[in-house]
């Protein structure tokens, strides 16, 4: 009698890593990686282009700099780490404490790159209101605050150094 085959999708790579540790999926071991590359990808580059702001900045690239930097880093600090259903209280309280900051530094210094990071500040906090209410998915809600408070905000900020670098 033959073997009954499988479809590929219930194939799944286990390996234990510890004795007492249990079986990890493929898909705790995605979500390892992506936390790797997502999370701590996007905080070593928030560390490079706000040190540079930081560095080589006028005042307000300066303050800008520093309110994104103590943002990012409290929000690693006080992250939940094993929880991803969704957004969490510290950090919504950060996100929402600088954008308010963010939209008083675009007030004072009239800079058209804080305006736009206090706007992509505004949707990223849109976004943790949006996925309390509504609960969409945890992927999106992850890649829709990563990529407008994340990497649009870096974007951002690297696009106004270098400008400022050009001017100097």
């Amino acid at each position: 009698r033959r073997p009954i085959r499988r479809p590929a999708r219930h194939l799944r790579f286990r390996y234990r890593s510890a004795p007492n540790s249990g079986i990890f999926r493929l898909r705790d071991v995605t979500r390892e990686c992506s936390d790797l590359l997502w999370v701590w990808g996007g905080f070593a580059l928030c560390l490079v282009i706000c040190g540079w702001g930081l560095w080589r900045g006028d005042r307000a690239n300066r303050l800008g700099a520093g309110i994104v930097l103590v943002a990012w880093t409290l929000s690693l600090v006080l992250h939940e780490w094993g929880n991803y259903g969704g957004p969490e209280l510290n950090v919504v309280v950060i996100d929402i404490v600088a954008t308010i900051v963010l939209m008083g530094l675009s007030l004072w210094s009239r800079r058209i790159w804080i305006l736009v990071a206090a706007a992509l500040q505004i949707d990223t906090v849109a976004s943790h209101f949006a996925a309390g209410i509504s609960h969409f998915h945890n992927w999106t809600y992850t890649t829709v605050t990563g990529l407008l408070g994340g990497y649009g905000l870096l974007l951002c900020m690297a696009v106004a150094f270098t400008l400022h670098e050009m001017e100097r």
